[in-house]
């Protein structure tokens, strides 16, 4: 299980990564291009939504990864204990 969960944790982090990459790039693009948007929508205010849901992701795959080391070690001193 342990395996599992640092593996997942860490392709989470990869995606939140890559996540926020594409968010720092449409900011960029917001910042930098003076189009006319033909929707409600704000590219600028997208890409603030991505790149702050991106940092959760990545904060709550770490943590994973810390408490899948925390339980690896736990484990590890119970058994050199018998």
């Amino acid at each position: 299980m342990n395996i599992s969960a640092t593996s997942s944790a860490l392709g989470g982090l990869q995606a939140a990564e890559a996540r926020l990459g594409r968010a720092a790039q449409q900011t960029a693009t917001a910042f930098s291009s003076e189009r006319v948007s033909l929707s409600n929508r704000d590219p600028l205010v997208d890409a603030t939504v991505e790149r702050i849901t991106a940092a959760a992701a990545f904060r709550a795959n770490l943590k994973v990864l810390q408490s899948a080391d925390q339980m690896s070690n736990d484990l590890l001193e119970l058994i050199t204990r018998r």
